[in-house]
């Protein structure tokens, strides 16, 4: 006979706490994506209405040049993290250093391509400034996403949580940074020409 709801045998207390652990993380997870999400919808509605379209556009740019040289730095390693290291976690210490000196020297060279292709096509200091710390930021995104997809294989998703709302808010941190000498830039460049 098939069993009816009724005659369903009772969940065991481990099966009760791995179901509360999935419902607690994807809840912590959850709150976590709607911060991250808050912060970044706030910054990309803010920013153009506060730098104007000359400024946020070298923004613009600045970010998707640097998303573009760094996306190389990934080194498919979050994938090969979440296959390998759920099954063995302490495998985690076997590879994260390695990885961790192989992206600074992939960033350094990364680095001086983007100095040779600002020098190249002439970018105005600003513009460069900018490019340097979005590759900085790339550098730390690479390594943050590694972070994660150790602590997600650990099934500690506190960390994970709290990362991303960290690294979101220091994203928007440094937009609000990087604007913040183009616009004094351009204030002083508005002035000069207006005392002319």
């Amino acid at each position: 006979m098939n069993g009816s709801p009724a005659t369903a045998t009772p969940l065991s207390n481990a099966a009760r706490q791995e179901t509360f652990l999935a419902v607690r993380n994807a809840l912590k997870l959850g709150a976590s994506l709607i911060c991250t999400r808050g912060t970044a919808l706030a910054v990309k509605l803010l920013v153009p209405r506060y730098l104007g379209p000359d400024t946020f556009g070298a923004l613009t740019f600045a970010d998707a040049f640097t998303a573009t040289f760094f996306v190389a730095l990934t080194l498919g390693i979050d994938l090969y993290t979440r296959k390998e290291v759920s099954v063995r976690l302490g495998h985690a210490a076997d590879f994260f250093g390695g990885i961790v000196a192989v992206r600074v020297a992939i960033s350094a060279a990364l680095f001086c391509a983007m100095a040779v292709v600002m020098h190249a096509t002439q970018r105005p200091p600003e513009v460069r400034m900018l490019v340097y710390l979005f590759a900085a930021a790339q550098f730390f995104i690479s390594i943050n996403a590694t972070l994660s997809a150790i602590l997600h294989c650990a099934g500690r998703v506190d960390g994970v949580s709290i990362i991303a709302v960290v690294t979101k808010l220091m994203w928007a941190g440094g937009c609000a940074a990087a604007a913040l000498p183009s616009t004094s830039t351009r204030s002083c460049t508005w002035r000069t020409r207006a005392s002319t």
